[in-house]
């Protein structure tokens, strides 16, 4: 996430950054979208509500429980956000012939893992009642999460909501590219501008 700190520093925000359990330099063997959503309460609870929150992945789902748990923001950015998990289950079911016997053992260690029910989690995915502004930048090549996730994101989104589609960074680079990362900076300067 560090691509973002000078383009938004330009724009004036003052860019909070840390790492989540079990990863960078975080302790931890293992993480949940859940971990990170208490991380991220956490960080505002200490900082106060954030103007933008940019998740990648996991982190737009985390951010997605968070704000089912009273997160509030001004604004979203969801960087090739995680999907459903239910449609997570049937790519597996699809793409690696689980049976459906497995699948049904999976899905309670699953939201037990993330520390949630099966219910809560598939809830995640969109906060039914929030209108906080949020544009999706996915990558149409993704092949870790396809980009039909974020389609239904923004389908089912309350609020202002826009999908930038991005071609040839998958799901990594679609986090540091020079361009994404631009769009995003020039969204949210524009967005400003208007609020303003």
């Amino acid at each position: 996430m560090g691509a973002y700190v000078a383009p938004l520093t330009a724009l004036g925000y003052q860019v909070i950054t840390w790492d989540n359990p079990a990863h960078g330099d975080a302790e931890g063997k293992q993480s949940s979208p859940w971990l990170f959503a208490r991380s991220i309460l956490a960080v505002a609870e200490k900082v106060g509500t954030p103007h933008v929150v940019i998740g990648h992945s996991m982190g737009a789902l985390a951010t997605n429980l968070a704000l089912r748990h009273g997160l509030r923001a001004e604004r979203l950015v969801y960087l090739a956000p995680g999907g459903a998990p239910e449609q997570g289950l049937e790519l597996m079911q699809t793409r690696l012939n689980v049976t459906q016997a497995t699948l049904d053992v999976l899905q309670p260690l699953i939201a037990q893992a993330a520390g949630v029910t099966w219910p809560d989690l598939v809830l995640g995915l969109v906060p039914s009642d929030c209108k906080t502004p949020l544009l999706v930048v996915h990558d149409e090549d993704d092949e870790e999460v396809p980009i039909s996730f974020s389609e239904r994101l923004t389908q089912d989104w309350a609020g202002p909501v826009s999908l930038v589609r991005t071609q040839g960074l998958g799901h990594q680079r679609v986090v540091w590219d020079k361009n994404a990362v631009q769009a995003v900076a020039d969204a949210l300067d524009r967005a400003d501008a208007v609020a303003g």
